[in-house]
């Protein structure tokens, strides 16, 4: 094998140290520099993202605190306006029950004087007839007239106790 011939070694480490030294001249100004650009481009890109995240983040906090301080105000807002509907509406019921209760007792006010008026007028017919039935069961009775104003007075006496 020509490799192992000691006659070719100071050929082939020339070669070896030009291979070597081209290799290490090339990782050292091509390949190596690409890498840091390529890594350092990424740890940017990275860096860039994480930073954007941050603030987007912090806005996104403030815009939430602010959506919150809002949907409380609305909240407080919708509390006092449900408030002031039960207020008005528990005062429009009094009122209506007020003016309810008003109309029934003027009814019930026309419907008693209604009623006393239909007794009074009842407890006179009564009286004329109880009376007049009264003269006549008498006077065919004891066979002799007598005083209707008498009979009147006893029946309507009679009538204000039954009364």
């Amino acid at each position: 094998m020509p490799q192992l011939d000691p006659s070719s070694y100071p050929s082939q480490l020339f070669w070896l140290a030009i291979t070597f030294a081209s290799l290490l001249v090339g990782l050292k100004f091509w390949i190596v520099p690409a890498f840091q650009r390529i890594m350092k481009e990424r740890w940017e890109n990275i860096e860039g993202t994480l930073e954007r995240a941050e603030i987007l983040k912090s806005e996104a906090e403030v815009l939430k605190a602010e959506a919150e301080a809002t949907l409380a105000e609305a909240h407080k807002k919708s509390v006092v306006m449900i408030r002031k509907a039960q207020e008005e509406i528990a005062a429009d019921i009094t009122r209506q029950q007020q003016q309810f209760s008003t109309e029934m007792m003027d009814r019930l006010k026309e419907a008693d004087d209604k009623i006393n008026f239909a007794k009074q007028k009842a407890l006179l017919e009564a009286e004329k007839v109880v009376a007049e039935t009264a003269q006549a069961i008498i006077t065919k009775l004891i066979a002799t007239p007598i005083d209707a104003h008498a009979i009147k007075s006893a029946v309507y006496t009679e009538m204000k106790k039954v009364a």
